[in-house]
């Protein structure tokens, strides 16, 4: 499964430290909608997520609120986190989009807080990432900019990130 998400929790959208056994950055496959709840999901391949320990057991749990949470791996567009989420730059953090209904606004609040998007170290090195590519996609020649952009929203890290700042940036006239 973590060849299929070149090894990059699809929660916090940072790469898994395959070398750690256990803890952190360790790599672990979270049931999304836990057994405890669903526990006819268990075998359902569309019901794993590949994560870190620190998102999927040290966050999430069996966390499953009322409301439900953001699937990552949504397949439907309309469900996707990038409909949910934006992203405050001056922050790092994951915030809600405006306009979203009182459900989908408590299911982005919840997942937020239940996947510890904002922690400290998250929105850290989700800044250095989004600075980072926010100078290089607008350094390049404009004739490049789209190859980068899909390259940069493929599998690798804070792809789903990048995707919201895309948009970002294609608002604000910059790209």
């Amino acid at each position: 499964m973590g060849s299929r998400t070149n090894g990059i929790c699809w929660y916090c959208e940072r790469v898994c430290d395959s070398q750690a056994e256990s803890g952190g950055r360790a790599p672990t496959v979270d049931h999304f909608r836990p057994l405890s709840r669903f526990p006819q999901l268990a075998y359902e391949w569309s019901n794993w997520v590949f994560s870190c320990h620190a998102c999927n057991v040290e966050n999430k749990g069996d966390t499953w609120p009322d409301s439900g949470l953001v699937d990552p791996c949504a397949a439907v567009v309309a469900e996707r986190p990038e409909e949910y989420f934006d992203y405050d730059a001056d922050t790092g953090e994951i915030v809600p989009k405006d306009g979203l209904s009182g459900v989908d606004r408590r299911r982005a609040d919840a997942t937020i807080d239940a996947l510890g998007l904002n922690r400290l170290d998250v929105r850290f090195y989700r800044s250095r990432w989004t600075l980072k590519f926010n100078y290089d996609v607008t350094e390049l020649p404009v004739s490049r900019r789209q190859a980068f952009i899909e390259f940069m929203t493929g599998t690798v890290p804070y792809a789903g990130t990048t995707r919201i700042v895309v948009e970002q940036l294609r608002q604000a006239g910059r790209i």
